[in-house]
């Protein structure tokens, strides 16, 4: 790796004469240009990163939480719930919000990358004002509901703090309501009149305390669903195939990886 960085680095010196480049280390700056070589067999691709910062990084949350769901895993998760954004959809537990702000995302058809800024803005072939002109086109297409469809919560005040403070610096607020409220402790009915979509990352493992608390919260949220939310789509993470199998309704299973662990992401209808 670093016979090749260091030929590299040469080439380009060669071509950029009088120009300093170095290969990064953990302590040296940001570097605002990252460029991948992979080879496979002798044969050599090179290629820029035109992203930057991972594109699961939307630029809306900049608050903390414990095992954050990523923002391109929860929007998967949303597209093959068949959440279309005119429904109303709840985060019961919402924590940092990463489902309620990618369904307000979809709800007023917003892109996923709106609110970031790309490693190719930094390129000598940008052109801010065609940026700025592609983006003015985009947002003739945002829509604005007429009142919040989207109902995040959580128990923890601290969390449904932080979410606000995102969802009003970015504009979202009239997609998503906000509140302090213990899932077991409230029906759908108190929010809307409809079915709709419901979607839960429970606490699991390290964030329970241990597998048997992990274990029982998780049977206790399938029976609150059974009794509360009849008719309604929903998004469930389950910490071990074991739980899988307890889950009281037909799901359709996909394997996730997430924080180290391995996990089940399940999709379906509440009978």
């Amino acid at each position: 790796t670093e016979a090749i960085s260091e030929r590299l680095l040469k080439a380009i010196a060669a071509r950029k004469k009088n120009t300093a480049f170095m290969v990064p280390s953990e302590k040296s700056p940001v570097i605002s240009q990252i460029i991948y070589v992979r080879g496979i067999d002798d044969r050599f691709t090179i290629s820029i990163d035109s992203s930057g910062s991972h594109l699961h990084k939307r630029g809306l949350k900049r608050h903390p939480g414990k095992a954050p769901l990523r923002e391109t895993i929860a929007a998967a998760a949303l597209l093959l719930a068949g959440y279309t954004g005119i429904e109303p959809m709840i985060d019961p537990m919402c924590g940092t919000g990463t489902f309620s702000l990618e369904a307000a995302l979809m709800a007023k058809n917003i892109p996923p990358g709106w609110f970031r800024e790309f490693a190719f803005m930094g390129w000598p072939s940008f052109r801010r004002t065609q940026w700025e002109y592609l983006k003015r086109q985009c947002e003739m297409q945002f829509t604005r509901p007429g009142s919040p469809l989207i109902f995040a919560s959580d128990k923890d005040p601290n969390a449904g703090t932080r979410l606000k403070k995102s969802l009003m610096q970015h504009n979202l607020m009239d997609a998503v309501n906000v509140s302090k409220k213990n899932f077991f402790n409230f029906s759908p009915g108190e929010l809307t009149d409809q079915t709709g979509l419901i979607a839960i990352n429970p606490p699991y493992g390290r964030r329970m305390g241990n597998l048997e608390e992990s274990e029982q919260f998780f049977l206790s949220i399938c029976a609150r669903l059974k009794q509360e939310y009849k008719g309604w789509k929903l998004i469930l993470i389950a910490p071990s195939k074991l739980l899988e199998k307890k889950v009281p309704f037909k799901l359709k299973p996909y394997p996730l990886f997430h924080g180290g662990l391995v996990l089940k992401l399940m999709v379906g209808n509440i009978q």
